[in-house]
């Protein structure tokens, strides 16, 4: 979430974090709620996921990007690890500056 809360500060007013831990949760929910949290006129989408990211394709949409790991075996303090691998505010800022 810091990463993503940062982004937005940078991003401005128009960009806005929203928090999905729990995806089965929110796939439950109704269709109005949903269009509320990702109105289907928001297609600049990024989200960020420090596992496995393909699930968040059906979140972010075709013209979305999804900035994720795909690969393990990097050992360091997470900060470091997560700068490396690319999960850090620049990257989204960049990713959503490209949409």
């Amino acid at each position: 979430m810091q990463h993503a809360l940062a982004a937005a500060k940078e991003l401005g007013e128009s960009a806005r974090v929203v928090s999905i831990p729990c995806t089965e949760r929110f796939n439950r929910e109704s269709d109005e709620y949903r269009e509320e949290v990702l109105p289907n006129n928001c297609r600049k989408r990024v989200a960020i996921e420090a596992g496995v990211p393909d699930i968040w394709y059906q979140y972010v949409g075709l013209d979305g990007k999804v900035i994720g790991l795909h690969r393990f075996g990097l050992s360091a303090p997470g900060a470091e690890v997560m700068k490396d691998l690319g999960i850090n505010a620049q990257h989204v800022i960049e990713a959503a500056k490209s949409l």
